[in-house]
């Protein structure tokens, strides 16, 4: 279920979240268990990329981005907030494979993409993505224009990036919604789906 709602895509531009359901056939006198799985699609009202906002830089890392709703996540202890991703799969991803230290900021660079980090806790950073859409040169020193906080190498270093027990966030968001369960019987005098 899980494989085949991630490996859908948007056929938007947009974000969009799919969720997975499997419904078991009820009818089992005459004959083998039928399984039904079907999957529902919801794009977000987002006004396409965005560089500025935040809590979308991710989306840009991917083409028709897809977010399987409902599965199950590693639980964030430090309020965490984002896109978990392994930092090579990060780096890879966002065409940023070269680290340097510009003016005491960790920046992962590419030749238009750049990782700032953000936050970082005991076992966690976060990341902000930049890129220059047209592809033309990102500068070191735009992140100071184009990000609205990032911390310098006395919070995180290269060893720090380095540590394999660390977990890296891509993006932010002032609210989340968390899905920890689905109530399946309706209230009476309710309308169903």
């Amino acid at each position: 279920m899980w494989l085949g709602a991630a490996l859908t895509y948007s056929t938007d531009r947009e974000c969009s979240t799919i969720t997975p359901t499997i419904k078991v056939s009820e009818d089992l006198s005459w004959g083998p268990i039928i399984i039904y799985l079907s999957f529902r699609m919801t794009t977000f009202s987002y006004p396409g990329f965005s560089t500025v906002l935040e809590s979308t830089c991710w989306h840009a890392m991917f083409r028709h981005p897809v977010i399987v709703d409902g599965f199950p996540i590693p639980a964030r202890h430090e309020n965490e907030r984002g896109l978990e991703i392994p930092l090579d799969m990060m780096s890879t991803l966002a065409e940023a494979h070269f680290a340097t230290v510009y003016n005491s900021t960790l920046i992962l660079k590419g030749l238009c993409t750049m990782l700032v980090p953000t936050r970082q806790t005991k076992d966690s950073i976060s990341w902000h993505f930049l890129f220059n859409e047209n592809g033309d040169r990102i500068p070191y020193y735009a992140f100071r224009e184009r990000c609205g906080r990032w911390i310098d190498t006395d919070k995180v270093n290269t060893k720090h990036v380095e540590a394999g027990d660390v977990r890296h966030f891509v993006g932010w968001t002032s609210n989340i919604t968390r899905h920890l369960g689905m109530l399946l019987a309706s209230s009476p005098g309710s309308k169903e789906d």
